[in-house]
């Protein structure tokens, strides 16, 4: 199903996109919250500051995106990830994290998150994020992309037999 809708200069939203955030500092949750809210016709449907509240919520509560932290008291938003896809399938997911190694990344898209936004962008990625994952399509961020792309030109150089690291 078509939420939003981007053509050029003209954005259409066909529904209002229902998101829930799982992130574990007030201040960020609620600027996060702010940010999607004014950005269009986002709804915030629930807030959770750790994992076992955000499983909960996410499989008793519907929406269309969910934004997880990775990091979160109790259960961690990796794990979170696991649960929900595993029981609510569809669950469309973006990981929104301060972590930017490869093999997390990596990890996240592997266990069924839809977009990878790192903390260290702009709020405008977020929202990009949104609107691709929405539409259906997989969103990194220029951090991701970064890490992931440095990540294979480290390990293209590593197979290469005529390469020394030592």
């Amino acid at each position: 199903m078509l939420f939003y809708n981007y053509s050029g200069d003209n954005e259409k939203i066909i529904k209002p996109i229902r998101v829930i955030l799982a992130e574990d500092h007030p201040v960020t949750a609620k600027l996060i919250s702010n940010t999607i809210e004014n950005a269009g016709n986002f709804r915030i449907v629930g807030i959770a500051n750790n994992g076992r509240d955000l499983i909960n919520m996410a499989l008793n509560r519907d929406f269309d995106i969910g934004i997880f932290d990775i990091n979160m008291p109790f259960i961690d938003g990796m794990s979170a990830l696991q649960r929900i896809i595993n029981n609510k399938i569809g669950s469309k997911i973006i990981i929104y994290s301060g972590h930017i190694e490869s093999w997390i990344i990596r990890k996240c898209l592997f266990e069924g998150a839809s977009a990878y936004v790192s903390k260290f962008s702009d709020y405008s990625e977020l929202i990009r994020a949104l609107i691709a994952v929405a539409n259906g399509e997989t969103f990194l961020d220029k951090e991701a992309k970064s890490a992931i792309e440095l990540n294979d030109d480290v390990h293209e150089h590593q197979d290469n037999k005529y390469l020394s690291f030592a």
